[in-house]
């Protein structure tokens, strides 16, 4: 309950995730938006892309979800906690939805992101 959740996310009629229960949701138009509120943060949790070398240039430490389109040895960050599929086929490099990716993203669960979290607070 003391633990203030910010997510932000884009404002683009593309992008129809929910709001996250318990969050203040925000709907930003462009990165600098988000990084002046990312500056701000504890720490962070997101998949490996732009976000992640956001709060890792701001010293934010992070909880990355790397699935199986790169590794974590090729764009990590000390002091974060990374998550990869143990797979021979990780990193596939596919820019694309494939089976590897797919069995990658429900292997790795919300209670093992939501620990991973715990551990920065």
């Amino acid at each position: 309950d003391h633990i203030i959740c910010v997510r932000i996310k884009p404002k683009d009629k593309k992008y129809r995730e929910p709001k996250l229960r318990n969050a203040i949701n925000i709907e930003i138009e462009n990165i600098r938006d988000a990084a002046a509120i990312m500056r701000k943060a504890q720490f962070g949790m997101t998949y490996d892309g732009l976000i992640h070398h956001v709060l890792a240039g701001f010293k934010i430490p992070a909880v990355i979800i790397h699935v199986g389109l790169v590794s974590k040895k090729v764009l990590g960050y000390d002091g974060n906690i990374y998550y990869e599929y143990d797979h021979p086929l990780t990193p596939c490099g596919r820019t694309y939805d494939c089976d590897h990716c797919s069995d990658a993203n429900r292997s790795i669960t919300v209670d093992m992101i939501y620990e991973s979290c715990k551990e920065f607070l």
